[in-house]
């Protein structure tokens, strides 16, 4: 099922009387809540990238916050980075983790103050096998924020970076591309998800005729579990990346 045809399908069967683009403007809330939800299948990946999947973040000696957009990223090779996934942009919504190399040394800080290693395990052959088995160590930065109103996600180091573009690895959650138009896809499975969508839609509906709604609470209670338990189900199968203790709330 298309994001066309699902909208569709709800005008027809449950909204005669809310237009098409109300309906979509409620799907894509309703996607969007989906992606609320932290775990491996909300993480960023580059795919494009030959050598590791996650961009790095562009520093400047001084700076010490950096939004988490295009403009302050790049790939291993220091090229740009497109923030969009299946050719359609995406935005960041929260940042997890900022890591380097264990080998850096980018200050005169010790390992304890990076933290423990950890690694980034069985890197498939669509990534540099060099990469296998490299340790990497956290580095602080501010408790991750949210994105709120017009506010980019961002990175906040707790000490000066200095000025790198290629040392500091940056993990985060995306949101999904925005539906704007009825011809760009879901970002999730339409066949696992679809009732999902028209629960969360539907629910809207009735919520704005009767005041409550029972789809509404199915919503909250069940699917954003399931899709939590989705997402961090089996990643050490999944291509192209198997996440080591990846999992996140």
């Amino acid at each position: 099922m298309n994001t066309q045809s699902l909208v569709t399908l709800i005008k027809e069967d449950f909204a005669s009387d809310w237009s098409r683009t109300k309906i979509l403007d409620t799907i894509d809330r309703g996607q969007k809540r989906l992606f609320s939800i932290d775990c491996p299948l909300t993480t960023f990946l580059n795919y494009s990238d030959v050598d590791f999947p996650l961009p790095i973040i562009n520093t400047t000696a001084g700076t010490l916050k950096y939004d988490i957009t295009a403009a302050n990223l790049v790939n291993t090779a220091g090229g740009a980075v497109t923030l969009s996934i299946g050719g359609y942009t995406v935005t960041a919504r929260k940042a997890r983790n900022v890591f380097i190399k264990a080998t850096t040394s980018v200050r005169n800080f010790d390992k304890f103050f990076y933290g423990e290693d950890f690694s980034w395990s069985g890197l498939n052959a669509s990534w540099s096998k060099t990469w296998m088995g490299v340790q990497f160590q956290k580095v602080p930065i501010m408790p991750p924020h949210p994105k709120s109103g017009l506010e980019n996600a961002f990175v906040q180091f707790v000490e000066d970076p200095g000025t790198h573009a290629d040392t500091y690895y940056v993990e985060f959650y995306y949101n999904a591309p925005d539906l704007t138009s009825e011809s760009i896809p879901l970002a999730i499975d339409a066949g696992r998800w679809a009732d999902a969508l028209i629960d969360y839609t539907v629910g809207h509906i009735e919520n704005s005729q009767y005041g409550r709604s029972e789809r509404l609470t199915k919503f909250e209670n069940y699917w954003m579990k399931k899709f939590k338990s989705y997402g961090n189900a089996g990643m050490a199968e999944r291509s192209p990346m198997k996440f080591q203790a990846r999992e996140c709330g």
